[in-house]
């Protein structure tokens, strides 16, 4: 993807350029991508990308200084004005917007632009190597109005958040009171909950309205994090405009693999991110605003139970933490394999249904609550005898 020439970093080709800012344009330019590539009266549109409020914006690349990127956007928005594609997604209603990345921008760009009726935005892009570093950061600035909008360039390297030796299994002993709770669980979790400060400030500031990383920090925290942010989720936020009132809308952002729900709930709740009112994962959600005790309460819940795979239910097996949908008490299990010395295999022939992956969550929580499950666990003969399992 990148060359070092000398001092300098650069992508590859222009072809490279367009792959990594189209698949970073919500952190760059809070735009969702709807084509590249696009093919209309016989030019090439390089990216086709809308906002939250379906308006059109016309993406030109160039890696190297181009004198003709102006004509090509005038070129570009007057054969999609004509044929208007995509209108499924595309408020044509709106101003089409029309956005010029390039290193920097040739004297006949700016006269070019000056004498246009049409208004095109001017990005400038930087890359450069954090000093003392591996970590690379592509810097894109507005020309005119100074915005600047950082993303960092992933090389494929290791992108686990934190070296696995740093990160150790604890067994807590829970408080019953739901503020102390959290207290603990954000406690646990601050080395997962300080690395998702560093993603979002580093890659998403302006979109959330949080402070920004200083340069400073970057060099300090970019020694610690090795980043390949391929895991979406999604933040709901509401947004207040005189326009269309309150609206909500869902910005996706994308972390490590190992960050899990929990600690971006509690990352946005602890830093009283503005407009947040909810997370997710899959099918997965916290809601992070207001009522703050239940909403910890809910989140360290759901990340310490149903994103493990297992629930607990007053209503099922006497509030006991059984498999999530399935009704099996996590302590016959551990039973049957520590008691009855039941391998997984014969575990399975008991329970056709369970997967391996349910049961692999099992052996988890179980390790990681132990005792927990040693105060849920009964006479494991009588269990067998009365579900009729001899």
């Amino acid at each position: 993807m990148l060359n070092k020439v000398r001092d300098k970093v650069e992508f590859k080709s222009e072809a490279e350029l367009e792959k990594f800012v189209y698949g970073h344009l919500d952190e760059l330019l809070a735009l969702q991508p709807i084509a590249k590539q696009y093919r209309v009266n016989g030019d090439i549109c390089d990216i086709l990308a809308v906002d939250d409020r379906q308006q059109l914006s016309i993406i030109e690349l160039k890696n190297v200084e181009d004198r003709y990127i102006v004509q090509q956007l005038t070129r570009y928005y007057e054969s999609l004005i004509e044929e208007k594609p995509f209108s499924n997604l595309i408020n044509y209603e709106n101003e089409i917007r029309l956005i010029a990345i390039t290193p920097s921008f040739h004297q006949h760009n700016l006269i070019d632009r000056k004498h246009t009726r049409l208004e095109i935005e001017f990005w400038s892009f930087d890359i450069a190597q954090v000093k003392g570093t591996k970590n690379i950061l592509f810097t894109l600035s507005n020309c005119d109005t100074n915005e600047k909008n950082t993303s960092q360039i992933s090389t494929g390297r290791n992108d686990d958040v934190l070296p696995k030796e740093k990160v150790q299994k604890t067994e807590i002993e829970w408080s019953e009171d739901p503020a102390e709770r959290w207290k603990q669980y954000v406690m646990v979790n601050a080395p997962y909950i300080d690395a998702v400060d560093y993603y979002m400030r580093l890659n998403y500031s302006s979109k959330l309205a949080i402070q920004t990383l200083t340069a400073e920090e970057v060099r300090e925290k970019s020694k610690k994090y090795k980043r390949a942010c391929t895991k979406e989720f999604k933040i709901k936020l509401e947004l207040l405009s005189k326009e269309s009132g309150i609206t909500r809308k869902f910005k996706t952002v994308k972390l490590p693999q190992n960050i899990q729900l929990g600690h971006l709930a509690a990352w946005c709740i602890e830093n009283k991110v503005p407009n947040a009112i909810e997370v997710r994962y899959n099918q997965s959600l916290m809601q992070v605003q207001s009522s703050e005790h239940r909403i910890k309460v809910e989140a360290f819940i759901a990340h310490h139970l149903s994103l493990l795979g297992v629930e607990s239910n007053p209503d099922i097996a006497d509030g006991r933490t059984c498999i999530l949908n399935t009704k099996i008490p996590i302590w016959v299990l551990v039973a049957m394999r520590e008691m009855l010395d039941y391998s997984d295999e014969e575990i399975h022939a008991l329970y056709p249904n369970l997967s391996e992956i349910e049961l692999e969550n099992a052996w988890a929580h179980a390790s990681d609550y132990a005792r927990t499950i040693r105060s849920e666990t009964g006479d494991i003969f009588e269990y067998l005898t009365t579900h009729k399992m001899w």
